[in-house]
């Protein structure tokens, strides 16, 4: 009890707060008499600790920290169900495919593997970049190319790409939910309890419900926001509020931090790795039949003259414009968005959009020859 000489000379009412744990310190009285009946969560106290034991967790925050009702909540449960967090939704995963960072995340085997299957698809570009593969690595490559590499794998495989896009999802939202699982379990509790320098009471009761604080931390609270008469309720909840004591951030907040890396490598590599060679696998058997060249030609051809997933102005006074999203490649049929804008400069104002699969033979006419369709009548 050495910092008791901090605290101001005052005269002290003898039946305080400040005077019972004196008195238990001091083992002047029987520690199962004191009581303190406006400390919520009060259980016990000897003569080295006062004990807690919350009916309620919720109780335990409001009474030992400064949390928000809607921290404690988060806190809550990211402490027992993180698994039941979304924490990367499928918008999010559609926008990391188009910048790239869901083929940035595959590894050397898989990006290897895709090479080969865009060598199948577009021999011509691959030629062309096939030096620069070779010097770089395939992974590397992709990567310096992520962009550009996605929406071609999206045009050429939509399919395949939705699938990498799902375990991507997954394996991320898994992987964060894993590592806050870990940070709540260990570091977070732990700086939980430091300001308070709370210990976690074994037995009945959660981490949240049963603690217990040493008396010289309670004195130390005297000494620096209350006064001896100062009620204990009343000194923690000060205390907690104080400069003195900062407490860690809702881990909500920021979440991507603590992704688990490694898992999350390992288990969308994995996944990632059945869909690739199975798509590779068909493609060679297309290759093999004589089905992959008519796709070739018919990709290229788009490619080369229209541009996949762009706006095409075709009735520029009926605001109407496609945009060419796929090609089916067992069908060949072409998967276009038909879309009427209010202003067809910025294609702005949409008033009307839907998708039809036509032959490319209807395609070229539809771009050519509009005023033969009414888009949205048949």
């Amino acid at each position: 009890m050495k910092r008791l000489g901090r605290i101001l000379v005052e005269e002290v009412d003898s039946k305080s707060d400040f005077m019972k744990i004196l008195d238990v310190n001091k083992k002047r009285v029987d520690p199962r008499e004191v009581e303190f009946e406006d400390l919520k969560g009060f259980y016990e106290i000897d003569d080295k600790y006062l004990y807690f034991w919350f009916d309620d967790e919720e109780d335990f925050f409001n009474t030992l920290t400064d949390y928000t009702e809607e921290d404690i909540t988060d806190i809550k449960w990211l402490s027992y169900r993180p698994y039941d967090y979304e924490w990367i939704d499928s918008y999010s995963a559609e926008e990391d495919w188009k910048e790239g960072y869901v083929l940035s995340s595959l590894d050397e085997y898989n990006a290897k593997l895709l090479l080969e299957i865009y060598e199948y698809l577009d021999p011509y570009h691959y030629n062309k970049a096939q030096s620069e593969i070779k010097s770089k690595g395939a992974w590397q490559w992709m990567v310096d190319n992520q962009e550009d590499f996605a929406n071609e794998i999206k045009s050429y495989l939509p399919d395949l790409a939705d699938k990498l896009i799902e375990h991507y999802w997954y394996a991320k939202d898994t992987a964060i939910s894993k590592g806050i699982e870990t940070y709540m379990d260990g570091e977070f509790i732990q700086e939980l309890y430091k300001p308070l320098k709370l210990e976690y009471t074994k037995g009945l009761g959660t981490r949240f419900e049963k603690v217990k604080i040493p008396l010289s931390e309670i004195m130390l609270m005297y000494s620096r926001v209350g006064s001896a008469n100062t009620p204990l309720d009343q000194l923690i909840y000060d205390y907690v509020h104080s400069r003195y004591v900062s407490y860690p951030n809702n881990p909500r907040e920021y979440y991507y931090d603590f992704e688990d890396g490694e898992y999350f490598k390992e288990e969308f590599n994995k996944e990632s790795l059945w869909n690739i060679e199975k798509e590779l696998d068909k493609i060679k058997e297309d290759y093999e039949n004589g089905d992959l060249e008519k796709f070739r030609e018919l990709y290229q051809m788009i490619e080369k003259n229209y541009k996949f997933d762009q706006y095409i102005p075709v009735d520029k006074e009926k605001g109407i414009a496609i945009k060419i999203k796929l090609i089916d490649r067992n069908t060949l049929k072409v998967k276009v968005e038909i879309s009427k804008f209010r202003n067809i400069e910025t294609f702005g104002g949409l008033v009307n959009r839907k998708v039809v699969d036509i032959k490319p033979t209807t395609l070229h006419s539809l771009i050519n020859n509009h005023q033969l369709f009414d888009v949205f009548e048949n």
